[in-house]
């Protein structure tokens, strides 16, 4: 009886191999594995994941060392790409808000700076400022683009929210500048 089941699966192992090398080897397979790593890229691109596809391209090339199959190559780099975005970075990751709340959270702090400095701009300026600062808020919450959906790492909003501040930091030296030549 074992002696059956052993030389049974002996057999089949045979013809697993003679129908992986027929799928391996299959014009249509390839033609299919292509159009889903081509979508795979773009759906990357469109994204803005960058990282995925430097990944999608390194892990191509260093299979292609091994295998010359597209077949095996293409295969191998979507799934070491959408492994190690999906299950990479993600552990303990608690996120603190969407870009937007944090954009809205940074413009109350520089708010508060503001008034800490004491400031003597008239009321009507800084209400027109306010007023200003509202609308760009809510036009880029209105906006109806994929970088609304972007999940981002906790280091990239970092690098966002620095950059930020850099920005808004020189837009106040520049108006406070403005300010100085007019006085004078």
């Amino acid at each position: 009886m074992a002696k059956n089941v052993f030389s049974s699966i002996v057999n089949k192992s045979g013809n697993i191999s003679k129908i992986s090398n027929e799928v391996l080897h299959n014009r249509f397979i390839l033609y299919f594995i292509f159009i889903l790593a081509v979508g795979n890229l773009f759906h990357f691109v469109f994204s803005n994941d960058l990282m995925s596809v430097g990944v999608f391209i390194v892990a191509g090339l260093l299979t292609s060392f091994f295998s010359k199959n597209m077949v095996v190559i293409m295969v191998i780099s979507m799934v070491v790409t959408n492994v190690i975005r999906v299950g990479g970075g993600t552990e303990g990751f608690e996120s603190s808000g969407t870009i937007m709340e944090n954009m809205e959270e940074a413009l109350k702090a520089i708010d508060e700076l503001e008034e800490m400095e004491g400031d003597e701009e008239s009321d009507e300026e800084e209400e027109e400022d306010e007023e200003e600062e509202d609308e760009d808020v809510d036009q880029m919450k209105n906006r109806d683009g994929f970088h609304n959906r972007v999940d981002l790492s906790t280091k990239a909003k970092k690098e966002i929210e620095k950059m930020v501040k850099i920005a808004l930091d020189n837009k106040f030296k520049d108006e406070e500048n403005e300010n100085e030549e007019n006085v004078e």
